[in-house]
């Protein structure tokens, strides 16, 4: 069994961080991390890439549930949990 963490991102500057502090520290972890940055104006691709993010960049923002279609299409896990960059996820959240 394959599993997928997924992020839709627009202005996610203050999160991101915090975000990659604790997918450091999942166990166990996700196969596979994405984020999809939403057209954001700010620097959250860039900043979400230069922490060592996989980043599906958005032309054009797409609200969140476009963002959420895009990362189900980009993914090959068997399952998939869609989480948003602001929330807290739990250190065992596998278990």
């Amino acid at each position: 069994m394959t599993t997928a963490l997924l992020v839709p991102c627009y202005r996610a500057l203050p999160y991101l961080e915090r975000l990659r502090t604790q997918v450091a520290g999942l166990r166990p972890a996700f196969d596979e991390v994405l984020l999809a940055d939403d057209a954001s104006p700010d620097d959250t691709a860039a900043q979400a890439e230069a922490l060592g993010f996989r980043v599906l960049r958005l032309s054009q923002n797409i609200g969140p549930g476009g963002a959420r279609n895009a990362l189900a299409a980009a993914t090959t896990a068997e399952w998939i949990h869609f989480h948003d960059v602001d929330d807290e996820l739990a250190p065992d959240y596998l278990d």
